[in-house]
């Protein structure tokens, strides 16, 4: 009787490729999109524990429902930026890692499948433009695929603490304000590429903003998600230090 063992599956042709990314893209749209929505909901929570109880009525009850919902909505973030970014389990395909693929140059068959059909489906944007925004996302958020993967399990039980005495950081808000809007800008670049149904990002940010300040009895929506999110496209460097000035208090 012949032996039996595993059979090794053939090689994937560019084609099958090229298909393969772009079912996992759009799979994870609803991700990207549930993702932006519950970062505008997290910042509509910081302001209303940073503000005055008094301004607006009911703000003591308010401050302590906002209290009970920061913890969970950072958990929801940063799970969703794993999923979206770093997830490669079993036949899972992680965006980081798509969008690394398609800037190969020693896999030229696949590179100009990528070409062609990108030429085809990119309406707004040149391809050198898709292309280089696709390498600036996927450098800026390789430095924390390492955190992501060594404090994933930490991130559920002290979500918005650092270790004190040492380099390791786990995941805050300052972070996660730079982290999501290169996440989305990611999957937008690679929903572009694949000629996938484009995603209405500003109203989902903007709508969600809108639902958590009159859930909150707030006069104003929390601007911070929206100016953040207009700089998607900035170079990371950039994109820091306007983080940066946000959470300090710049105007």
């Amino acid at each position: 009787m012949p032996r039996r063992g595993r059979t090794t599956p053939p090689p994937i042709t560019p084609i099958e490729k090229w298909s393969k990314f772009a079912d996992r893209v759009a799979l994870l749209l609803p991700t990207a999109a549930g993702l932006l929505s519950d970062w505008g909901f997290l910042w509509t929570v910081k302001e209303v524990l940073d503000g005055d109880e008094r301004p607006f009525p009911g703000g003591a009850y308010h401050k302590n429902a906002a209290r009970r919902l920061l913890t969970p909505l950072c958990v929801s973030c940063v799970l969703k930026v794993w999923i979206l970014l770093f997830d490669d389990y079993r036949e899972s395909i992680s965006l980081k890692k798509i969008a690394e693929a398609v800037r190969e140059k020693d896999e030229k068959d696949f590179n100009l499948l990528v070409r062609s059909k990108a030429t085809m489906h990119l309406k707004n944007q040149s391809l050198e433009e898709v292309f280089s925004g696709l390498t600036e996302c996927a450098r800026s958020l390789k430095e924390f695929e390492k955190l992501f993967s060594d404090n994933r399990h930490s991130f559920c039980a002290h979500v918005l603490q650092r270790t004190s005495g040492k380099q390791t950081t786990l995941v805050d808000l300052p972070m996660l304000a730079k982290v999501v809007p290169k996440a989305i800008h990611l999957i937008e670049l690679l929903g572009a590429l694949f000629d996938l149904p484009p995603m209405s990002l500003d109203n989902i940010l903007n709508t969600q903003c809108l639902t958590a300040a009159t859930l909150f009895g707030l006069q104003e929506v929390a601007r911070t998600p929206e100016r953040l999110f207009q700089n998607r496209r900035l170079p990371f460097a950039q994109l820091e230090s306007i983080a940066t000035g946000i959470l300090r208090g710049d105007k």
